[in-house]
């Protein structure tokens, strides 16, 4: 027998709905075999990895009034309750690490990318860390169980005038698996004083330790490009994050130091 008749895919709840309650909804649009139906019974029946994920997909990623401590499988969804931020609407992405399943970490974007911030859980969503704001763009750092990984922060157009250090760019990759990373930095600056240097300082752990450069300009109308990669073995060792600063500074007060651009960028090879 055949069945042709539209039916609403959100009356599915993840979580909620039940093998009978989805093989009835599955029968109104597609024709399926009697084999066929015990096994998608059988399957959405139970309470395994691959029915969770099977329920997450059904659910059309909704899950308003829904507390966003309590979402923990793997996958993206629009989010209301509980929000970072004093947001009242957002999207949120949930993936976990291949190597332990209990380690979730959650991105929260509020819709428009104005406020961004990723937390994560050590004990399988039963606490969680605080929110750290990001500057990264949600496509850029939604993994799906990868073992790969491409994290970046952009600034473009700003400049100091001060001899005393300011930050110029941070990424920070909230507890990231263990691995090869290598690290880059670029970037295309400009500085007003011929006989003075641009300094710049980069920091791999967050501020404690620092390792400078600096760079005499030969024409004020040059623009000198920059560029410095490097690997790094990366052991996670429990809620370890990889946090990347560039500072930036003129010799002498007054001066004037440009950055068109300034990339840092962070990916896993191994």
């Amino acid at each position: 027998m055949a069945y042709n008749i539209q039916w609403d895919i959100n009356s599915i709840v993840a979580g909620t709905s039940k093998g009978d309650d989805v093989e009835a909804n599955l029968l109104n649009t597609f024709t399926l075999t009697e084999n066929a139906l015990n096994d998608l019974d059988s399957r959405v029946a139970s309470n395994s990895g691959e029915t969770i994920t099977l329920r997450n997909s059904l659910n059309m990623s909704h899950q308003l009034g829904v507390d966003i401590d309590t979402i923990v499988g793997y996958g993206y969804y629009e989010v209301d309750t509980n929000l970072p931020n004093g947001a009242t609407l957002g999207e949120l992405h949930v993936w976990y690490d291949v190597s332990n399943t209990n380690r979730i970490i959650q991105e929260f974007s509020d819709g428009n990318d104005a406020y961004i911030a990723r937390r994560q859980s050590i004990d399988g969503g039963t606490t969680w860390s605080a929110w750290t704001p990001t500057e990264q763009t949600l496509h850029n750092i939604y993994q799906s169980n990868l073992s790969a990984g491409y994290y970046f922060s952009k600034v473009s157009g700003v400049s100091t005038t001060s001899s005393v250090y300011t930050q110029l760019n941070r990424l920070t990759v909230i507890a990231p698996p263990s691995g090869v990373y290598e690290y880059k930095f670029s970037m295309t600056w400009n500085y007003n004083n011929t006989t003075k240097s641009a300094y710049f300082r980069f920091s791999t752990d967050g501020g404690v330790t620092w390792n400078e450069v600096r760079k005499e300009a030969k024409d004020v109308t040059d623009n000198y490009p920059a560029y410095y990669a490097f690997p790094v073995q990366f052991t996670q060792t429990g809620a370890d994050n990889i946090d990347l600063i560039v500072e930036y500074r003129t010799e002498t007060d007054g001066d004037v130091l440009n950055v068109s651009y300034m990339d840092i960028v962070v990916e896993r090879k191994q």
